[in-house]
């Protein structure tokens, strides 16, 4: 890359040097030889891309300062932001036609000691990434966006519309905050339970997918997708405001029947999820609230921890919040 540079450089003071002595040939062969030149660097550095292709990169770092306090020990650690995870984005995008486009989009997430892994036993966890998207994509403006590659569900934050402007220190997704922790028992020994067993917010995350969105027909988006072995979802979203208020809604349906789960782990029953949520916020105001819900369903037997043959329970849940965006400073909007 660094000889290509110096060529480009060298050749375009060539090129001077020469329209220098032969202005006349400024607009001639010298000027057509510089603009190949540069057309063949385009063709050859992902800068932006090149002249058919735009290319951006993007990314955020996003750390927390993690106070946990378990009744019997307390502590502080300096923890990476399982709210909002630190991370990389690579996003392409290419015009086929007026109407039609196709692009990528591949999404590296920081494992950086997250808030959602580390215990009371250590503020160290593993440390990586983690590939979140990595898919490629059709537009059409009239027919919608056909979607192929580990891409998000569907259910993937169906449950998780918020317009309070806090979700970076807490969301409908509550076990990303200590999540790993053990509980305590009354004699003060650890359980073998952790807060991540019990907690969760049936969000559907990312998956090897086709997935299918409707174009925006005043708001309202529907959208399906299938994958793995097998799992499919279908769901619709709409946003819009008027009159001074904002509103973002979802509710999502998904079907799974693979036995090793997304995550590949061993023996998950049969189940059914159907979650949504919806978020208001009052614009002159600053007033806002949501509410999240969602319910699991199992439908096949699994052997429990005693030998017998059981239907796993329904899980459920609901979250709620409230909150208010206020502009006293001129620093900008702070939100509670």
């Amino acid at each position: 890359m660094r000889q290509q540079i110096i060529a480009a450089i060298s050749a375009a003071l060539l090129q001077i040097a020469a329209g220098a002595a032969h202005s006349a040939d400024l607009q001639g062969h010298c000027w057509a030889d510089l603009q190949e030149r540069i057309a063949e660097l385009e063709a050859t550095t992902a800068r932006k891309g090149n002249r058919k292709v735009s290319l951006t990169l993007s990314g955020q770092v996003s750390q927390a300062l993690l106070f946990w306090d378990d009744g019997l020990e307390n502590n502080v650690y300096v923890v990476g932001n399982r709210n909002d995870q630190s991370k990389f984005n690579f996003t392409g995008n290419a015009p086929i036609s007026t109407d039609l486009s196709t692009g990528f989009d591949f999404t590296l997430r920081l494992r950086d000691a997250l808030s959602d892994e580390v215990d009371q036993l250590g503020d160290d966890a593993e440390f990586g990434f983690v590939l979140w998207h990595a898919n490629w994509y059709v537009e059409s403006q009239r027919a919608g966006r056909l979607t192929v590659g580990q891409a998000s569900r569907v259910t993937d934050t169906a449950p998780e519309n918020d317009l309070s402007e806090t979700a970076i220190a807490g969301f409908a997704g509550v076990q990303d905050i200590g999540a790993a922790f053990f509980l305590r028992r009354n004699d003060g020994g650890f359980s073998e339970l952790v807060w991540g067993d019990l907690i969760s917010h049936l969000n559907g995350d990312t998956a090897n997918i086709v997935r299918y969105d409707t174009p925006s027909l005043w708001g309202l988006v529907l959208s399906a997708n299938y994958g793995e072995d097998d799992i499919w979802d279908v769901g619709a979203k709409y946003e819009g405001e008027g009159h001074g208020f904002r509103l973002a809604a979802t509710l999502a349906y998904s079907r799974s029947t693979d036995e090793n789960g997304i995550f590949g782990l061993c023996c998950e029953p049969d189940n059914s999820v159907i979650v949504g949520s919806i978020a208001v916020l009052h614009e002159p105001s600053g007033l806002n609230a949501l509410i999240a819900a969602g319910q699991q369903s199992f439908d096949e037997r699994v052997e429990d921890a005693d030998g017998f043959l059981r239907t796993p329970a329904d899980a459920r849940y609901v979250y709620s919040k409230l909150g208010w965006i206020s502009k006293w400073s001129h620093l900008g909007p702070t939100a509670f």
